[in-house]
């Protein structure tokens, strides 16, 4: 899990959301903002109750994704912030496929360094 510090809050989704691009996946879609943002360096994961019925699922998917985005957090160009939504396919794909669209994602949307 990612430190609070590091993640986007509830409140600061709105204005993130109306001025971020957004790049998509099989599995899930990357919204990101450009580094002149006001909020800058945070993540957040998005897992609908349309991907996962019980909550104990969603949360374990929320924390793949966030493992990824705590080992490649330094790799990310500074001033950015993403927003994750994870898509239905992605409950039954494996961790190493969750990662792998990750990081070709945050490469093809130029954010990893």
């Amino acid at each position: 899990m990612l430190p609070k510090a590091s993640r986007i809050r509830a409140t600061e989704f709105p204005t993130l959301l109306g001025s971020t691009r957004s790049i998509h996946g099989r599995l899930l879609s990357v919204s990101y903002t450009s580094p002149d943002s006001t909020i800058s360096g945070k993540f957040a994961v998005v897992a609908p109750k349309s991907v996962a019925k019980l909550a104990v699922d969603r949360n374990k998917l929320r924390r793949i994704v966030y493992a990824v985005l705590r080992e490649y957090k330094g790799a990310v160009a500074p001033g950015v912030s993403c927003i994750v939504f994870l898509k239905k396919d992605s409950k039954t794909a494996s961790r190493q496929e969750i990662k792998d669209e990750i990081l070709f994602l945050l490469k093809k949307a130029r954010i990893l360094l």
